[in-house]
C-alpha cells in the first residue's frame, strides 16, 4: 500500500473511536503516522470466521474497524466458554503479548474489519523512540481498564435481570464514551452467547430481553439490537443489587 493511500486511511471516522488511534500517532494528534510496513490496513472477516485462533502464533495486534467478533475458550469437557465481545475500536490479541501464542479464539459474528500492527515492528521502534514506549504501555493499560469496567459491572451481582442490565448499560457507556450513540449502533450477540458469559441460560436471557423490549429499554430488528436507555439499564441494575 502506497504511502498516500495509508495516510487516507487515518481519515476513516471510525479512527477517531479506536483504541489503536494512539499508535497510529503517537507522539501526539500532530504527529506523522506510522510507516506502512506497521500498519496493514485492512483485513475482512466474514460472519462465522476467526480474527485468530486459540493456539496461533501471535505476530500482530488488530483494531476492530467495524463490526462485533467473539471471544471464546474451550472448556475441559469439550464445550465452548464465552470470555468476552469485542466491538468497533477496540484492540484485541494484546493478551498474546508475552506467551506470542493467542490464548482465546475470536470469531465474527457479524462481518469485521480489522486494522493490523506487527508486533515485531512496534517493539523495534519502541527500542528507539521512548515516547513509543510510554503510549505502548498507555495503550495496554486503558486496554486492561476497559475490561475490568465492563467485567466488574455485572460481576456479583446476584439476580439475572441485575447482570443483563449492568452489562448491556456498561457496553453502551463505553459505546458512548467513544462518540458511538448506542441507540444508533446496533449489537449482534446472541442469547446463548450472552448467557454464555454472564453465567445465564439462553432461555433466561430471551425472557429478559422480552422484558426489556416491553419496557422500552431495548430495541430489536432481525438478529440485532440497539440500547434504547443505558441510564434506565444502569439505574435498574442498582435497584436490583440494593434489593439483594
Amino acid at each position: 500500500m502506497s504511502p498516500t493511500s495509508q495516510t487516507r486511511d487515518h481519515e476513516f471516522p471510525v479512527c477517531n473511536h479506536c483504541d489503536l488511534r494512539v499508535l497510529c500517532r503517537p507522539a501526539g494528534h500532530g504527529a506523522e503516522p506510522l510507516p506502512s510496513r506497521i500498519l496493514k490496513h485492512r483485513q475482512q472477516v466474514r460472519r462465522g470466521g476467526y480474527v485468530f485462533r486459540m493456539g496461533q502464533p501471535c505476530h500482530s495486534l488488530y483494531a476492530i474497524c467495524s463490526g462485533s467478533a467473539r471471544a471464546s475458550l474451550l472448556t475441559p469437557d469439550g464445550g465452548m466458554q464465552v470470555t468476552g465481545f469485542h466491538f468497533s475500536g477496540d484492540l484485541i490479541g494484546a493478551e498474546a503479548l508475552s506467551t506470542r501464542e493467542h490464548r482465546c479464539d475470536v470469531m465474527a459474528i457479524e462481518p469485521v474489519e480489522v486494522c493490523e500492527i506487527a508486533i515485531h515492528r512496534l517493539e523495534e521502534i519502541a527500542e528507539r523512540t521512548p515516547a513509543m514506549q510510554r503510549t505502548l504501555l498507555y495503550l495496554l493499560s486503558n486496554e486492561l481498564t476497559h475490561s475490568q469496567e465492563l467485567l466488574f459491572a455485572f460481576l456479583g451481582k446476584k439476580s439475572a435481570m441485575a447482570r443483563l442490565a449492568a452489562y448491556l448499560s456498561g457496553v453502551a457507556r463505553r459505546l458512548e464514551q467513544r462518540g458511538l450513540p448506542p441507540g444508533q449502533t446496533g449489537l449482534q450477540m446472541s442469547r446463548g452467547d450472552l448467557g454464555s458469559y454472564l453465567g445465564l441460560a439462553k432461555e433466561t436471557v430471551s425472557r429478559l430481553f422480552t422484558r426489556f423490549e416491553d419496557d422500552g429499554l431495548l430495541r430489536f430488528e432481525a438478529r440485532r439490537f440497539w440500547v434504547r436507555d443505558p441510564a434506565r439499564l444502569h439505574e435498574l441494575a442498582g435497584q436490583l443489587e440494593s434489593d439483594g
